[in-house]
């Protein structure tokens, strides 16, 4: 099912039940600053989502055109990603050779 990454990192958040204090500890950011991006008052750039989301659990989203992920299913066919793309969480800028 589709929606937005902030709702993705919510329900997991809840399913493990973490608080904003504890992403924010966590990315050394304040909890205001995370309470911004879950309310779409400013915008996390692409690593900062993917750590969110990886501190929620998820280590893997399909990234729609949309702008909507959906979580990653191994057994997910061909046909059902065909106008997705998958691409991994990433938590550093950096390329490894």
């Amino acid at each position: 099912m589709k929606k937005s990454w902030n709702e993705l990192a919510r329900e997991k958040m809840s399913e493990k039940k973490l608080k904003q204090e504890d992403i924010a500890e966590a990315m050394d950011k304040t909890q205001g600053a995370i309470g911004h991006w879950f309310t779409g008052k400013r915008k996390p750039n692409f690593e900062e989502v993917a750590k969110v989301l990886k501190l929620t659990g998820v280590d893997r989203v399909i990234l729609n055109g949309d702008g909507t992920v959906e979580e990653f299913e191994s057994n997910a066919t061909k046909e059902d990603i065909k106008e997705s793309y998958s691409y991994p969480l990433l938590s550093s800028s950096r390329w490894l050779d």
